[in-house]
């Protein structure tokens, strides 16, 4: 339990802190090394974390507080070199950031390595990596120095005492491209590249040589009673930028490419003219256009404009929509907007002018859906039969079945509607704004045409049974004709059959006795079935003309 006590305190001042020092929160482990004693390995690692301090990009975290969280969590940090290790480390302390690094000795070269690791991801964000033939008491003074001002991504200033010799040498300095300004120890020269310094102190020296924007360092070291030559290859010098916003947690774009969240510190950023970009969730964006300059640290705040959304759809399509007096395209009908009250107004020829507010609020998306009413009524005509032509001169309606319109003006009209060979017809039709009525005829017919076509139709039909009887009698007397003359065969072969000597001559006039039977019989009832349709058939149209 003190455990967590101990973590929720730290974390609850740390929280504090932040809130007024934008620098970034780092924890600095002791540098690890099998070749240097223990005592002395302390020593430069407390003067690691000085350094790291002193270029300004970093609030380091007290090695005390670390190792009492520690302690009350029971966590050994011998040997813990690994990055997983590290990151554990970071997330118990409570910081984004955690350094390790090592320094080793071989022969008489010491090697510094230095890691930033992002506790978050478990990333290594950037490295440090000094090598220096030199002493001990150098790699304290100068060595770690150069390290922590490569792993902030600053240019490191030569405060630190350099080794000297005895007596004066010459150095001859150049650069590639020439033309650039010398710095001799930090300190301006008249001189450009190239060019001689004469009598200068034998030892280490700093030269750095600068042309705009590009910018060359090297450590020399001067020869007595030599000429001691040196070429800067100059390269684009750095700066740094922090970055913060309100509210925090902004995505950062530099140049057009992500560079993380606010507050965010970018060290080692070419120098020149730079594109912030600020984005944050239900908020306005913001771009800023900086200038980078050497070996500075550049501040770049933006405070973010919160914002609501306006979704707006309309029919019909046509109409023109207004935000205040601004009218929007086709294409802004989603808007992002500042948080305010606003005039909507929606126009459209021929439809009711909708005017409503419309408050926009933080993160909000306010919907408009709006179908705005016409000024016109509609109406729709339909008739049995179609066809019929349909009129009203007062409302200006004119045309056939199936009839339609909506552009009428609202009132009360009597519509006539007619066709040829059907009794006419006159409704009420009441029209209404913004709605359509629907109005059904059913047209009767003349009484005069259809007694005519009955007419017609009775003499059709009296002619036509007339004809088709006399007919049929014609068909009955040819069958009858037929079932006579058959009877008349049947009795001449019976007759032949009786008087018939032999059984051959017997059986040939029997058979053709049933042939001609049987004609007769079929002849018969044709005859019949004539008879009787021509005599109702006659009938029929006896009825017809008498009524």
């Amino acid at each position: 339990m003190r455990a967590v006590i101990a973590a929720l305190l730290f974390l609850v001042v740390s929280h504090a802190v932040a809130q007024t020092d934008t620098r970034v929160a780092l924890g600095v482990l002791d540098l690890d090394s099998g070749t240097i004693p223990e005592a002395e390995l302390r020593v430069l690692s407390d003067r690691l974390r000085v350094e790291l301090f002193n270029t300004g990009q970093f609030r380091i975290i007290e090695r005390e507080r670390i190792d009492a969280v520690l302690r009350e969590q029971g966590f050994q940090l011998s040997g813990c070199t690994a990055t997983s290790c590290v990151v554990e480390i970071g997330e118990l302390v409570g910081v984004r950031k955690m350094v390790a690094g090592s320094v080793g000795k071989v022969g008489d070269v010491y090697s510094l390595t230095l890691r930033i690791i992002d506790v978050e991801s478990g990333a290594i964000e950037r490295t440090a990596v000094q090598d220096c033939r030199c002493s001990l008491q150098q790699l304290l003074t100068s060595t770690i120095a150069l390290a922590a001002a490569e792993l902030a991504g600053v240019a490191p200033t030569v405060t630190q005492t350099l080794e000297r010799g005895e007596g004066y040498g010459v150095l001859y300095v150049n650069s590639i491209p020439p033309g650039a300004v010398i710095y001799l120890n930090g300190t301006l020269r008249r001189e450009r590249t190239p060019a001689t310094i004469d009598r200068l102190p034998a030892g280490e020296h700093i030269v750095r040589a600068v042309l705009d924007s590009l910018v060359g360092e090297q450590r020399v070291r001067v020869t007595r009673d030599a000429v001691t030559k040196t070429t800067l290859s100059l390269q684009p010098g750095t700066g740094s930028l922090f970055i913060t916003s309100e509210p925090p947690e902004a995505s950062v774009t530099l140049d057009g490419r992500p560079a993380g969240t606010t507050p965010l510190l970018l060290p080692q950023v070419t120098v020149g003219t730079r594109t912030v970009v600020f984005s944050h969730a239900d908020f306005f964006p913001d771009s800023q256009r900086v200038t980078v300059r050497f070996n500075e640290r550049t501040p770049v705040s933006a405070r973010l404009v919160p914002c609501g959304y306006l979704d707006i759809q309309v029919t019909p399509a046509t109409a023109r929509v207004y935000l205040d007096s601004r009218e929007l395209g086709r294409d802004q009908m989603r808007l992002r907007l500042p948080l305010a009250q606003y005039r909507l107004t929606i126009v459209a020829a021929g439809y009711d002018t909708v005017r409503r507010a419309v408050t926009i609020g933080h993160g909000q998306t306010v919907v408009v859906r709006e179908t705005l009413t016409s000024v016109f009524g509609g109406v729709r005509i339909t008739s049995n039969p179609e066809g019929a032509s349909v009129s009203c001169p007062a409302a200006g309606i004119r045309g056939f079945t199936p009839f339609e319109s909506d552009r009428l003006l609202p009132g009360s009209y009597r519509v006539r509607v007619e066709k040829a060979g059907r009794l006419p017809g006159e409704v009420n039709v009441a029209v209404i704004k913004g709605r359509t009525v629907s109005i059904h005829v059913n047209l009767a017919e003349d009484p005069d045409i259809v007694r005519m076509r009955n007419e017609r139709i009775k003499v059709r039909a009296r002619w036509t049974t007339l004809v088709v009887g006399l007919a049929a009698a014609g068909f009955g007397a040819k069958w009858g004709f037929d079932a006579n003359h058959a009877y008349g065969d049947r009795e001449t072969a019976y007759t032949n059959y009786l008087s018939a000597t032999t059984t051959a001559t017997a059986t040939q006039w029997r058979t053709a006795y049933e042939n001609a039977d049987r004609r007769g019989d079929r002849a018969a009832k044709k005859r019949n079935v004539s008879l009787g349709a021509a005599g109702a058939l006659l009938g029929v149209s006896v009825v017809l003309t008498v009524r």
